[in-house]
């Protein structure tokens, strides 16, 4: 077996696991030690109450800036996001679908963002009843007498 490097004394030793980075039962004392030193430094009472209180005070700024990180996210990994959502309900030929329209709305040539069913038949998966939509487009198949008077 490999030998290792004690981290506390600097021998050489074979460890019993790979786990192992200690090695003999002083040395893993000194290193529990340590170890039980630092995660009481780091969860010291005043810290926790300053981090909470920080928290507090800059909640409006650590939300924006978490809303600001998923949404670049979202922009970097649309398609494939918009796919996984979508896929299970077309079998899996959602983004063939985009795919095959270029990600264009087929009455108006906008972005696309979602796929209609050209026959209302949502169990009809095949690629010929399947169109991309923009949403406008998609609202007035669904919706046409809707906004008339």
């Amino acid at each position: 077996m490999k030998k290792v490097v004690c981290i506390i004394c600097g021998k050489a030793f074979v460890p019993v696991s790979s786990l192992q980075k200690a090695c003999r039962g002083e040395c893993i004392k000194i290193k529990n030690e340590r170890r039980k030193r630092n995660w009481q430094y780091r969860n010291r009472p005043h810290r926790k109450e300053y981090m909470r209180k920080y928290q507090l005070e800059h909640r409006e700024e650590l939300s924006k800036k978490s809303v600001a990180r998923v949404r670049e996210w979202r922009k970097k990994n649309k398609r494939k996001y918009l796919a996984q959502a979508h896929e299970s309900r077309f079998d899996g030929k959602w983004l063939k679908t985009m795919d095959r329209c270029n990600w264009q709305c087929v009455t108006c040539a906008n972005e696309a963002q979602l796929v209609h069913h050209r026959d209302q038949n949502t169990m009809n998966n095949i690629d010929t009843n399947l169109v991309a939509l923009c949403r406008a487009c998609h609202c007035k198949i669904h919706k046409p007498h809707e906004g008339k008077q």
